[in-house]
């Protein structure tokens, strides 16, 4: 009899003993999990830093000039084509945002709900940034001015306050602001309208959300939902604050260059983007991995927890 207790007590310590070092085994994987969440977390900053230089200098630059009679419209389709670029971005960040929100929402996410949440608001940080860069940069495109339509040349002597010898020519900055000027107006009334179709999806959202709170839920999940409500709310501020703005007659101050300096700028903002669209691909691809490596993370730190509970 006594043998039998002894033989079980040594078989229990021998499964303790296995089950300490099964822990121990987890939790140096965990550590170089995070190691390896760390270093790529340090990527994606480093990429982020050098995408928003590259995106500043763009801007600076653009910012500063227009077109001239030389450069006809060149600085305005390369502002545009920069604009396109920046609304593309905000289109993938919102995508990235809507699915980091839809895996936080879930009843068993794979990833830790708190560092999704943190990435969704990284993201929106970007997004309103993206907006503020646009909305900058299309308040140096030329707006409609009171140029004169004909210019008037005399040429001889005048006499008795008449002049034989005058005639009329079209005045080169009244052709090239209307042709400006009609794209300008094209232009901000695009991203007027996508600044109202945001503002609607915010205000749908806000409904929604209210409805929401009308109903049982968890104490987290209500913070949740108040939080977004004045999330939304301060973005229809925003929204129309920008729209105003926008629409207002209040170009920014810039110096018109010539067509070979267009030029110059525009190969110059090419090779950057191309460079910026490898950044940009680059950087996600990295998050994907870091959100790979924060699933098995989250699965070993489970795992560890049951173990742990099960002593």
């Amino acid at each position: 009899m006594k043998r039998s207790l002894l033989t079980l007590a040594t078989a229990l310590a021998a499964v303790g003993i296995q089950d300490l070092r099964a822990q121990s085994t987890l939790e140096r994987h965990i550590e170089n999990r995070e190691r390896r969440i760390a270093e790529l977390t340090q990527d994606i900053i480093r990429a982020n830093e050098r995408i928003e230089s590259d995106i500043d200098s763009i801007l600076s630059e653009l910012k500063k000039v227009t077109d001239s009679n030389d450069s006809q419209t060149n600085v305005a389709r390369i502002k545009e084509k920069v604009i396109a670029g920046l609304i593309k971005s905000i289109e993938v960040y919102d995508q990235k945002r809507r699915a980091a929100r839809t895996e936080a929402m879930k009843k068993q996410p794979k990833i830790d709900r708190d560092t999704l949440f943190g990435d969704e608001g990284k993201f929106d940080e970007r997004i309103e940034k993206r907006v503020g860069q646009i909305l900058g940069l299309a308040n140096t495109l030329e707006e409609d001015k009171d140029y004169q339509r004909w210019l008037v040349e005399y040429r001889g002597s005048r006499r008795w306050g008449r002049n034989n010898d005058r005639s009329y020519r079209r005045n080169p900055d009244y052709l090239r602001n209307r042709k400006e000027g009609a794209r300008t107006k094209t232009m901000k009334k695009e991203l007027a309208t996508e600044l109202e179709a945001s503002i609607k999806r915010l205000d749908t959202a806000n409904r929604s959300i209210k409805e929401k709170l009308k109903l049982k839920m968890t104490d987290d999940y209500r913070q949740l939902l108040t939080s977004d409500l004045e999330r939304n709310e301060g973005l229809i501020s925003e929204r129309e604050k920008q729209i105003e703005e926008l629409l207002a007659d209040n170009s920014a101050p810039t110096t018109k260059i010539s067509r070979d300096r267009a030029h110059d700028i525009g190969h110059m903002i090419e090779d950057m983007a191309d460079d910026l669209r490898r950044e940009f691909n680059g950087l996600f691809a990295t998050y994907a991995e870091l959100n790979l490596e924060r699933e098995a993370l989250k699965k070993l730190r489970d795992r560890l927890a049951a173990s742990k509970k099960s002593e």
